[in-house]
């Protein structure tokens, strides 16, 4: 079979997606399970010569790299090959909860138990980061930032996994956060995240989220711009219910919903497994068990036509644009958004850099978004 090239022991057979800092590749070398398929992301040439991003990649890595739950994606190896940083993941075939939520609209929504099954699973795995210690014990205060629907994956054979530890903040990073900056996709931001003051009930608000949306079809925040999004969030004062919405939701859940989403932090779950247990509670007492099966059976009736990808190798990959210097960054309207809203709370020299680290994180989290059908 015809190669796209070597990264470290892993060959490239298949370009997948790229994004605003790497890009991915199906690509076949060792796994714990022995020799086989694996996803490789690759730091892009543009972005491996700027410290900045170099530091971000390898902080990434090695924290998900020590991350081991069945509700995690995987990470392999962490590794650099003439110049050329990586890192490997488990492969694996799925669709995203967007995807899922997007895919049932108009066909009676997601079946509610699913919904439960899939939100609880990520509970569990939130649990875990936020409860990680390393290896010398030491807790290293994980907070995930980006949990959203792209970032949620449910595989062929139902496999519920939680992706992309690219924005999270935690005590290990050597790369520290600007005080101010704001991380995370608007539409799921908590209250306290505009101010960049996160802690695990961060996480906690937008799982919230995301089970709404994934009750009822809709966003709770999405506007049409990104200022209208942030601006509903500043505005927030009280927890929805999704009932309205979806006369199928129970109550028990709906309150969860409703405890998840407080904007003051002391009124919500206090962590993710109080969250879990909620949910496990409600489908015991509704006497729903809801396995990997019952979600495969979901992901096969809405995606009849998903099927495993094959290793086989595709055209050769179009990389990205170049990345934009710090004056097109400014003019993005999500820069606009947090200069006009006085997100960002920098003194005018360090201003600068903190943008475009804000916003060069939202460009890598479109490269998972873009992977969704690899990764799990």
């Amino acid at each position: 079979m015809k190669e796209l090239g070597q990264c470290g022991p892993y060959a490239l057979r298949r370009w997948v997606a790229a994004g605003g800092m790497g890009e991915v590749f199906l690509s076949h070398g060792p796994t714990p399970r022995g020799p086989g398929p694996v996803a490789v992301k690759r730091l892009l040439p543009q972005a491996k010569d700027d410290p900045i991003f170099v530091q971000m990649f390898l902080d990434e890595g090695r924290l998900v790299k020590g991350l081991r739950h069945p509700n995690i994606c995987a990470v392999y190896d962490l590794g650099e090959d003439h110049g050329q940083y990586y890192i490997a993941m488990e492969w694996a075939d799925g669709v995203s909860l967007e995807q899922l939520i997007t895919r049932a609209r108009g066909r009676g929504g997601l079946p509610v138990e699913a919904v439960a099954r899939i939100i609880a699973d990520i509970a569990n795995a939130l649990d875990y980061a936020h409860r990680f210690r390393d290896e010398q014990d030491r807790f290293l205060a994980i907070v995930h930032r980006d949990v959203s629907p792209p970032n949620i994956m449910i595989g062929l054979r139902g496999r519920v996994k939680l992706l992309d530890f690219g924005l999270a903040k935690a005590r290990s990073q050597l790369t520290k956060t600007q005080p101010g900056t704001v991380k995370g996709k608007f539409g799921y931001l908590a209250p306290e995240q505009l101010t960049g003051d996160v802690d695990a009930r961060t996480d906690v608000f937008a799982l919230g989220l995301c089970m709404y949306e994934a009750m009822t079809g809709e966003a709770f925040f999405n506007q049409e711009t990104a200022a209208e999004t942030v601006m509903n969030i500043r505005a927030y004062t009280s927890p929805p219910s999704a009932i309205p919405k979806r006369r199928e939701v129970w109550p028990e859940l709906d309150a969860v919903i409703k405890r998840a989403l407080w904007p003051r932090r002391e009124l919500r779950f206090q962590s993710a497994g109080e969250m879990r247990n909620a949910i496990e509670q409600a489908l015991l007492d509704r006497r729903q068990r809801v396995d990997a099966k019952r979600l495969e059976s979901v992901v096969r009736e809405l995606f009849p036509e998903k099927k495993p990808l094959e290793d086989s190798v595709a055209p050769p990959p179009i990389a990205p644009a170049p990345i934009a210097g710090a004056k097109e960054l400014e003019e993005l309207e999500e820069l606009e958004v947090m200069e006009e809203l006085e997100l960002i709370t920098l003194p005018k020299t360090r201003k600068k850099n903190g943008l475009v680290i804000a916003v060069i994180a939202f460009g890598a989290v479109l490269l998972i978004g873009a992977a969704a059908l690899l990764l799990l």
